[in-house]
């Protein structure tokens, strides 16, 4: 670090929290928030609700995936050559999944707070994998079109699962609607480095590095500063 950066970030740390804040504030590079226009077309309670319903699913169908779930030969034990392809991405949802639930620094799923990224190509690239509801819906409807190559379930589906299916499902196939967000009315003392264990809070040693962060915080997605993409290639 050069020195005037050491005596910038020292002197930062000696000031008072909103103070801080502020000067963070002026240095922060432009985010960019990439997602499918239906999310944010929902209240923040049917985000949340949505959200948890992906994960009830998901923890559900686990039930049955964890039984089989093998890295080295899930896919040629189960899938033919003519559908070997959707075999691989159930293969890497399920990976995923079992990774959220050992506490992976890199698939937390939380239902507050947002992702940001300051390169524009990494938004747009969320933008089409949002079409499933992000990651999580993403997981969930997967792990649901799956169910169809497996002949016995030894699994028994209550009403309000059933529901949610094929509330994943119909979301996951309706039109999809990518689009990014530029974000800049940031309080600082909701930036968190995104991928670290625990979560660090953005610095100013950080800020010319940084390229993913944690937001947690709802935000609002200002339409004006939307940039819509074209139909999602998935």
């Amino acid at each position: 670090m050069h020195l005037i950066d050491l005596l910038a970030t020292e002197s930062l740390r000696k000031l008072d929290e909103e103070t801080a804040n502020t000067i963070l504030a002026i240095s922060l590079p432009p985010f960019f928030h990439g997602t499918d226009a239906r999310i944010v077309d929902m209240s923040i309670s049917e985000r949340h609700i949505f959200h948890t319903e992906c994960k009830n699913v998901c923890s559900f169908l686990w039930k049955f995936y964890s039984t089989i779930y093998d890295c080295d030969a899930f896919v040629s034990k189960y899938f033919s050559e003519n559908n070997k392809q959707f075999g691989e991405q159930l293969l890497l949802k399920l990976s995923d999944w079992n990774c959220a639930i050992n506490n992976s620094t890199m698939h937390r799923y939380e239902s507050k707070g947002i992702y940001l990224t300051t390169v524009p190509r990494k938004a747009q690239n969320y933008a089409y994998r949002a079409r499933y509801f992000g990651e999580l819906g993403s997981i969930a409807y997967y792990m649901i079109k799956g169910l169809d190559f497996f002949s016995s379930l030894n699994l028994d589906f209550s009403e309000s699962i059933k529901k949610n299916m094929s509330k994943i499902t119909e979301f996951g196939e309706d039109k999809a609607k990518p689009v990014i967000y530029l974000v800049d009315n940031i309080c600082p003392k909701f930036l968190y480095n995104a991928f670290c264990t625990p979560r660090k809070k953005v610095d100013l040693e950080s800020i010319k590095y940084i390229q993913d962060v944690y937001y947690e915080d709802e935000i609002i997605l200002a339409k004006e500063k939307a940039i819509y993409l074209k139909e999602s290639r998935f």
